[in-house]
């Protein structure tokens, strides 16, 4: 055993910490009545797990709140500022840290830390057990944790709240640099969207417009078909079940309809195609998910996505970003419910408007250095998520200790 560490049921931990239930380090715990508000007219918002984002909690995004006078009609359950929120049900172990008076449904536990116990520091400790709350979850259909498992659920912590308060520190800091990277992803996607929007419909400079059944568009730009304009190329397509693929590991992507499902040890298809998908359920979310993939390289495709290239007048980039995140809804056929089928030669019918080859590099070259710089954007938050993942695994089991200003092992 290392120097300065004991056993414990929960392993091997410094000395100076201990192992204790909730209980022994929450003051209270506040479960919500089942009951639903049936009138949203007040002040307290009312919260589900979709107003989740971040480490603190403060309101609701539809708006909803409950009046006091109904909160006391109802016995509705408050919880103060300060409250650890656990999940008890849907996404079991997701927490937040109320930043103002609120309520919520059914779905939470709330954990009002005592006064020696650091509410960030138990925000990440439960963070830390979501896995293991999930190994004592009960429930045939949805997993669900009750107050009393909660109450005798253990976790190790250090004595000192000085040394919680440091680990806290750390974690925070790294938490609001990801929230600094979310804030600009989520403007770039913005100035992509406003980007296709304008781009896409009006090009670059134009001044003289004409109507056309897309809508008006540039004067000089014309109107063709995705199957006179395009090359569909879905004699490349090679359908691979995961069975076989697992006997042929290796590097070359292996692609569905909106994502790569495997990689594998040979190539059908070499250069640069555009896909979007035959069937599924990804039509209906179109204005949420990408409609279509630019792939560059060595690669294979399953039988549920088409394959595009662009043709005489036309790039395979253009189609990409025009198809990007487009409805697609009346040329889709339905195959059960909430599952539609893009046919090739449906596909081939889609109206597509067509400016100068000259006009369409352009246009994608801007909207290439928007995704450029998402690409990178998300690349960070990555490594920033690996991180804290890191520190977290290191800080909150003692096997890091935090010694100000720096962390040093013991």
């Amino acid at each position: 055993m290392k120097e300065g560490y004991k056993m414990t049921e929960l392993g091997e931990i410094p000395l100076d910490w201990q192992v204790v239930k909730l209980q022994d380090i929450v003051a209270e715990f506040i479960v919500p009545m089942r009951d639903k508000p049936k009138v949203f007219d007040g002040d307290i918002p009312w919260c589900r797990i979709e107003d989740f984002n971040g480490i603190y909690l403060s309101g609701s995004k539809s708006g909803r709140k409950v009046s006091q006078e109904i909160i006391s009609n109802m016995n509705l359950k408050v919880y103060p500022v300060g409250t650890v929120l656990v999940s008890c049900s849907a996404d079991l172990g997701r927490c937040a840290i109320t930043r103002k008076p609120l309520i919520t449904n059914q779905t939470f536990i709330g954990l009002y830390p005592k006064e020696f116990t650091n509410t960030l520091f138990l925000y990440y400790k439960m963070i830390e057990s979501k896995v293991l709350l999930n190994t004592l979850s009960s429930g045939t259909t949805i997993a669900y944790l009750s107050r009393n498992q909660f109450e005798n659920f253990k976790i190790i912590v250090p004595k000192q709240q000085s040394e919680q308060q440091k680990i806290a520190t750390i974690l925070s800091t790294v938490d609001e640099k990801i929230e600094v990277i979310d804030a600009q992803i989520t403007q770039t996607k913005e100035l992509k969207k406003g980007l296709m929007q304008k781009l896409l419909t009006r090009g670059i400079g134009h001044t003289k417009f004409q109507d056309s059944v897309l809508g008006e568009i540039p004067e000089n730009w014309k109107v063709s078909s995705v199957g006179e304009a395009f090359n569909i190329c879905n004699n490349l397509r090679f359908p691979i079940n995961r069975d076989l693929r697992k006997t042929i590991p290796g590097n070359y992507p292996y692609y569905g309809p909106t994502k790569i499902q495997d990689y594998i040890n040979e190539y059908r298809v070499n250069g640069k195609y555009a896909l979007i998908g035959e069937d599924g359920d990804h039509f209906l979310k179109w204005n949420e998910w990408p409609m279509t993939l630019l792939i560059e390289g060595k690669f294979n495709v399953n039988n549920h996505a088409h394959l595009i290239q662009g043709g005489s007048n036309s790039i395979t980039e253009w189609f990409f970003y025009y198809f990007n995140q487009r409805e697609l809804t009346t040329f889709l056929t339905r195959q059960g419910a909430g599952r539609y089928k893009l046919t090739k030669n449906a596909l081939s019918k889609i109206p597509i408007p067509l400016p100068s080859l000259s006009e369409q590099k352009e246009i994608s070259n801007v909207l290439s250095t928007i995704n450029d710089k998402l690409s990178i954007l998300k690349e960070k938050k990555g490594v920033h998520e690996e991180l804290k993942k890191g520190l977290m695994q290191q800080l909150l089991t003692g096997k890091v200790r935090v010694v100000q200003p720096e962390l040093t092992a013991v």
